[in-house]
């Protein structure tokens, strides 16, 4: 193997340079870096197979003193007999004097490095020094591809509003939750900015809109979802009549004892405003002189009824009576018209009402312009219920 070695060369082609501090913006190491390319060859072939490579920097030609610790680049792919490797030996690369770089080398797995000899002197050769700092103007739109920029590119703070033109910046190129309030400043954001439906309610913090930031009439109806606004989002008198379409608030939106007097206008309410099965509209009929209310309609109007002739004195009274008995259940007799005779209870008799569940009455009720005596037993037991009436004859004049 070490005849081998000894039967290789070396071509090496250098590109470094030595500047009197680091660029801006490019890193120490990257600074004082250099590519070393090589050629090896064996017995007049190219070289090829895995080596270990050891790089070091001496002062002289010849002699011990180095300048920096050596550098080792094991299992190193040599192709075509081509290599190359980065070689960075820090600051000691800018200090100026000669510069000697020797070159050690093996088959990768074996013991000792192989030196080449002569060393090779390091010599400067210009390159270029690319800003750090882009000028005013010196990219431009057009040179940067469709995302060609991502957030990691740019540094907190380093772009303003002044930097971004009208229209600069699109929606799709805004991931959702990448604007927060804080990158927004007062008044950056207008209504001609923002398209239909683009800002739903989960985007909006509570108590972030005012009414200072709503324009009049900026908000339709159809903006507003069924239930968004309820009686904790309105502020008394935010709400004023013309602000309401007709039939824009309905009962089911109104909750119980909601609206009290002081909340409606005089005028405001009218009949057909008004469910009649739930609030009896103000009463509007009158009777004629001789006449009195007998009922009051829905919308407000009177049935009227002649009134009662005085009472001066009864005729001879008639008697009825009937009787449920053993639990007979409801038995009745039919007696004077109504509208003539007045029917009093004379006899109330119950028996044999032994518990809780056994029931006998006795009343008088009007059926069919007549009034009815009623005995009641409840069926299934034995209770008995007889009862008794007197109907008078009424005698009236005007």
């Amino acid at each position: 193997m070490q005849d081998m070695l000894k039967q290789l060369s070396y071509l090496g082609l250098v590109l470094v340079i030595f500047a009197p501090a680091a660029t801006a913006g490019l890193s120490e190491d990257q600074s004082n870096a250099f590519t070393y390319q090589g050629e090896l060859w064996d017995d007049g072939n190219r070289a090829s197979g895995q080596f270990d490579l050891r790089f070091s920097l001496f002062d002289g030609p010849t002699g011990d003193t180095t300048l920096a610790a050596a550098l080792v680049f094991p299992d190193q792919s040599v192709a075509g007999g081509v290599f190359s490797v980065l070689l960075n030996f820090g600051e000691v690369i800018r200090n100026g004097g000669e510069q000697w770089l020797e070159i050690g080398l093996r088959r990768s797995g074996e013991q000792d490095f192989l030196i080449l000899s002569p060393r090779q002197r390091l010599r400067a050769v210009p390159r270029a020094r690319v800003a750090a700092v882009a000028g005013p103007a010196a990219v431009t739109s057009q040179a940067i591809v469709t995302r060609g920029v991502s957030v990691s590119d740019i540094a907190a703070g380093a772009v303003s509003s002044a930097e971004i033109g009208a229209d600069a910046v699109e929606s799709n190129a805004l991931d959702t939750g990448s604007v927060s309030t804080s990158k927004l400043q007062s008044g950056a954001v207008n209504r001609d900015h923002l398209n239909f439906s683009t800002v739903g309610s989960s985007r909006i913090q509570t108590n972030a809109v005012g009414t200072e930031e709503l324009a009049t009439d900026s908000v339709g109806s159809s903006a507003i979802a069924t239930d968004a606004v309820g009686s904790g989002e309105i502020q008394s008198d935010a709400v004023e009549l013309g602000a309401l379409a007709r039939d824009a608030v309905l009962a089911n939106h109104i909750a119980i004892d909601a609206v009290g007097a002081e909340e409606i206008r005089p005028q405001s309410v009218h009949e057909a405003d008004i469910v009649t099965s739930q609030v009896q509209a103000r009463v509007n009929g009158v009777c004629p002189a001789g006449a009195s209310i007998r009922s009051i309609l829905s919308s407000g109007g009177v049935n009227c009824e002649t009134d009662s002739e005085g009472v001066v004195g009864f005729n001879s009274p008639t008697a009825y009576s009937v009787s449920s008995q053993n639990g007979g259940g409801t038995q009745s007799v039919q007696m004077m018209p109504v509208n003539s005779h007045i029917c009093l209870l004379s006899e109330v008799d119950t028996r044999d009402v032994d518990n809780g569940n056994e029931e006998a009455r006795c009343e008088i009720v009007i059926s069919g312009g007549r009034w009815q005596l009623d005995a009641s037993a409840a069926p299934g037991y034995d209770a008995d219920a007889f009862c008794g009436s007197l109907c008078f004859r009424v005698n009236t004049s005007l």
